[in-house]
Order: C-alpha cells, then structure tokens, then sequence
C-alpha cells in the first residue's frame, strides 16, 4: 500500500518489505543524481533504479560519515557521502 500521496518536491521510495511481508515505502526529497547542491546540508543525492538498473530518478539521503553508517559489504566514500 502506498504511503499519502508525495509532494511535487519528493518521490516515493520502495524499501523492499518488512520481516512480515509489509512493503516499506516513503516519501524521500527528490534531487538530481551528480549534481550538487540538491539536498539539504548533511544530505547526499543517490541514484534510484528500476529493475532494469536505469537511473529513473534520485533522493536525498543522510550522508555516511563513516563506513559504520554503511551496510554490510558497503564502504562510505567520504567525497559523496554515499555507501557504495
């Protein structure tokens, strides 16, 4: 079920689902993927794909400060502040 509809400024984000099936979705502020400035400070702009692996879009997310704020197999490039 999607999240109440998202302002002309953001994009729904589709997280996968929850342990229980329930899918996670949000409303993230939309930007542009290589430019700067976009996102608020302390914010960085990450690529969104489709299935196809296509840039369809981006969203600000908080930035990495450190490789601990990242995934597992997943290092912070401190120059982006994205988990790559």
């Amino acid at each position: 079920t999607a999240p109440a509809t998202c302002s002309s400024s953001s994009t729904c984000v589709d997280f996968g689902a929850d342990t229980s099936g329930n899918e996670i979705l949000a409303c993230m502020e939309s930007c542009t993927p290589g430019s700067s400035g976009t996102c608020r400070a302390q914010y960085a702009c990450a690529g969104l794909y489709d299935q196809s692996g296509t840039v369809v879009g981006g969203a600000c997310f908080p930035r990495c400060t450190g490789n601990t704020d990242c995934n597992t197999g997943y290092t912070c490039n401190s120059s982006t502040g994205l988990c790559e």
